[in-house]
This record gives C-alpha cells, structure tokens and sequence, in this order.
C-alpha cells in the first residue's frame, strides 16, 4: 500500500489546482479513465487522482473519497470529502438509463403517471403518484435532502 511519504517522494499535489505532477520534471500527469476519474501512474501501480489527493492532504484514505461537485475530474482538495460507499451513492446524478430526465420519477406505463420513491439505510420511501415527472422529482428532492443531507444531489437533466 502506497504511504503518503512514498507519494510525496515521487508527485507534486496542488490543492488549488486538483493538479498532480512529476517531482522530477514538473510534468502535470493524469488523464481520464473510462467514467471520467483522473488517473495516473506512480510507483508501480494506477492510482486514481482523487484517491492520491486525499492521501497527499491527510495521509490516509477513507474508504470512499468523494468529489462534492460531481464532477469526477474536479480534484481540488475542497471538492474532496471522506464518504461511506451508501453516502457517495447518495451524490450521484441521475442514471444513464432513466427516461424522464429526473432523479426518482419514474414512469408507470399502466397508470399513465409518476411514482416517487427515495432510498436510505434499506429502506424505501414511497413518495407518491404524480401527474409530470417535475411534481415527482419535487417530492424526491424534498426528502432526499432531509435524508441525504451535504450528499443530496438533485441529479437533473433537464
């Protein structure tokens, strides 16, 4: 396992920036991965940017390290914060596969309109039947940001 002396040994880290660079050359490293995280190689082995950040800051990495904003190249230490994997689920946007563009409507072909439901902790909050995918993504939200808290995400397309 990487330490954080091994790290500083061989990268500089810009907080400001979210930026990694060679100590040797001071040539900026990274680049992004499939789902869009930065990442780069540094002792032997691929490291995400996010990851090594937190571990260049504070010398240890949580089990999750998750970007506030969303925005998985966005590795300035103040977009960083320490999650449990349930709270880094909390702060995704809305999937790939949804189809009314919002985060908790959904569709029910039978009925014509739209349910609302939040997750927490196992446990399911139905919300609701809706006439427009925006009502059922205002209940969602509403709840989602007493249960989610500083993870609360909207996740709006639209």
């Amino acid at each position: 396992m990487l330490t954080q002396k091994e790290l500083k040994e061989s990268v500089v880290y810009d907080p400001e920036t979210g930026i990694f660079t060679r100590r040797e050359t001071g040539e900026a490293i990274g680049y992004p991965d499939k789902e869009g995280y930065i990442t780069f190689n540094v002792r032997g082995g691929s490291r995400k940017a996010h990851r090594m950040a937190w571990l260049y800051v504070h010398g240890v990495v949580p089990e999750m390290v998750d970007h506030a904003n969303g925005v998985p190249h966005d590795n300035r230490i103040c977009n960083l914060r320490g999650a449990s994997p349930s709270q880094s689920a909390m702060n995704r946007g809305v999937r790939s596969d949804n189809t009314s563009g919002y985060k908790g409507a959904y569709f029910v072909r039978s009925t014509g309109k739209y349910i609302s439901f939040v997750k927490r902790g196992g446990k399911r909050y139905h919300l609701g039947t809706f006439n427009t995918a925006k009502e059922a993504h205002e209940a969602y939200c509403n709840k989602a940001r007493e249960l989610h808290g500083e993870f609360f995400n909207p996740g709006q397309r639209n």
